[in-house]
């Protein structure tokens, strides 16, 4: 999906209209599933690599709030 084409025109006014449309946490969700297709439709072997990322971020959110361990989650969190 290029940029300039009219399949990303319509992609790009789906997926902010869904996270206009959308209320509290399922914002977030909007936007990952807008990613999730976006870049499957590239590569579906991209795929794995942002939910890799998504779910590194997630767990260094989560050890970053439980506090103890911030030098390892913000390490986790930067690679």
């Amino acid at each position: 999906m290029l940029f300039n084409s009219y399949d990303f025109l319509l992609f790009a006014v789906l997926v902010f209209g869904g996270h206009w449309l959308a209320r509290g946490q399922w914002r977030n969700g909007v936007l990952l599933v807008g990613s999730l297709y976006f870049y499957g439709v590239v590569d579906p072997r991209l795929l794995a690599l942002i939910l890799g990322c998504a779910a590194a971020g997630y767990i260094a959110g989560l050890l970053l709030r439980r506090g103890g361990a911030e030098r390892a989650a913000l390490g986790l969190g930067v690679v």
